[in-house]
């Protein structure tokens, strides 16, 4: 069966809409999470921190709460920060606060965009290498999480 491009385009739209949304979603539930006995700790997983600290380094003069007492240049050090997924963190926090969005939520919706962006990147070159067999492969490959993707959507 041959599908249209329009009828193929609306398959992997709701795939990646699929596939991404449940970043979103568990932010904001996280987020906004108080019960009797407990309350978030503002974190989804323990990288979390790392990510919400890098994408406020550039408001924080590069600050780091890491730096032992020992660091040679102290707390506030740009070297505590040197890996390139610390800069495009520290873009995303920029644009959230011009946004006036809370850093946690806006990470959660940066995930969702930067990863709708690598799957469609995904299906581009897999229509490009096999156009016949790109939907399925695609679908196999965005939401085949298998027991680990249940288990974290539980």
């Amino acid at each position: 069966m041959t599908l249209s491009p329009k009828t193929k385009l609306c398959c992997v739209a709701a795939i990646v809409a699929i596939a991404i949304a449940p970043e979103p979603i568990l932010h904001h539930w996280l987020h906004n999470y108080e019960s009797e006995t407990a309350v978030s700790t503002g974190l989804h997983t323990a990288d979390s921190s790392i990510y919400l600290h890098t994408m406020d380094m550039l408001n924080n003069g590069f600050h780091s709460p890491f730096a032992t007492c020992k660091a040679t240049n102290g707390p506030n050090d740009i070297a505590f920060l040197p890996a390139p997924f610390h800069w495009l963190y520290a873009l995303i926090g920029v644009v959230g606060n011009a946004l006036g969005v809370a850093p946690f939520l806006f990470l959660g919706w940066a995930n969702a965009a930067f990863g709708m962006l690598y799957l469609l990147a995904v299906f581009r070159v897999m229509n490009t290498v096999a156009p016949r067999y790109a939907l399925t492969a695609f679908a196999l490959f965005a939401l085949g999480g298998s027991i680990g993707g249940i288990l974290y959507l539980i």
